[in-house]
C-alpha cells in the first residue's frame, strides 16, 4: 500500500510540476513562447505559432511581421501526421542565392483547395520567420502558384486546416 501511494504521490508532483504556471507556456513541451507575434518559442519550435503554442496570447503584431518571398520549388518533404492528408508540407525555396526552408499546411489541405505543387514549381509565398527544430524556418500564410492563390493561415497565424 505505501508504495502505491509513493507512486500515486509521485505523478502527481509531475503532473503540478509540468503544468504551465507562466502565460505563454507551451506544456506541452514546458517551453516558453515569448512574443507570440514574432514566432519565436526559444527552443520549443515542435509547434510554430498558432500550432498548439500560445492559442491565449494575443498576436496582434503578425502584419507588422509579415515578409514576401518569391522563388522555385527545389525539394518537398511531408513531416509527419496522424494520417498520411495530416502531413505537413515542408519545402524548399530557391529565393535569390538562397534556399529558403518554408513549412506550408497538411498535405490534405492543400489538395481540397486544388493546390498541387511540385518540384520546379514558382510560388510567391507571404509568411514570417520562425524559431522551430529545423532552425529558422519561414511560416507560409498565403501561397500563389500562377494566377492562383491560397490562404493558410488567419490574420492572427492560426492554420486555417
Amino acid at each position: 500500500m505505501r508504495r502505491t501511494c509513493a507512486w500515486y504521490f509521485l505523478i502527481g508532483a509531475v503532473l503540478v510540476l509540468s503544468t504551465p504556471t507562466a502565460e505563454g507556456q507551451c506544456g506541452h513541451h514546458g517551453c516558453y513562447c515569448g512574443d507570440c507575434a514574432d514566432g519565436h518559442h526559444n527552443g520549443c519550435g515542435h509547434h510554430a505559432m498558432g500550432e498548439g503554442c500560445c492559442q491565449s496570447g494575443s498576436v496582434t503584431g503578425i502584419h507588422a511581421k509579415q515578409k514576401s518571398q518569391e522563388g522555385k520549388i527545389t525539394e518537398i518533404n511531408y513531416l509527419p501526421g496522424l494520417t498520411p492528408e495530416g502531413a505537413t508540407v515542408q519545402i524548399r525555396l530557391l529565393a535569390g542565392p538562397e534556399a529558403l526552408l518554408v513549412r506550408l499546411a497538411p498535405i490534405g489541405f492543400l489538395r481540397e483547395n486544388d493546390m498541387e505543387l511540385k518540384e520546379g514549381d514558382t510560388l510567391g509565398l507571404t509568411g514570417y520567420w520562425a524559431s522551430t527544430i529545423d532552425g529558422q524556418q519561414f511560416i507560409a500564410t498565403r501561397i500563389t502558384k500562377q494566377s492562383k492563390s491560397l490562404s493558410l493561415r488567419d490574420p492572427q497565424g492560426n492554420p486555417l486546416w
